[in-house]
């Protein structure tokens, strides 16, 4: 099952009939929170600069990383370098190496 994008930046192309992001920048989908606990999935199919979470609307879609160097600190991001940011401050290493065809699963 996808949820439709609601917002995406200048430079980021959405295919795969809203199930996978290529380019540079963020995109939001349209599915709000409902409960207590949320799950989320993605495949990495190339290696390179990414990041997956969740943001607010107020998120500049066209820098990446997502919430570098934005005070409003506006995102929770499991980002590329295997680190959990909120915002631009790191809020743990996780000490796992990103592979191509690589699952992850967010709860």
């Amino acid at each position: 099952m996808w949820t439709p994008v609601c917002g995406y930046g200048n430079d980021v192309v959405i295919v795969k009939t809203g199930r996978r992001i290529c380019g540079t920048g963020g995109a939001l989908a349209n599915a709000p929170l409902v409960q207590d606990k949320a799950y989320f999935e993605m495949k990495v199919q190339s290696t390179g600069i990414w990041g997956i979470g969740l943001a607010t609307r107020k998120i500049d879609l066209n820098k990446v990383p997502l919430g570098f160097n934005q005070a409003d600190a506006e995102c929770w991001m499991l980002r590329s370098d295997g680190a959990l940011y909120h915002g631009s401050e790191c809020i743990r290493k996780l000490g796992i190496e990103v592979q191509e065809a690589t699952y992850w699963f967010v709860f």
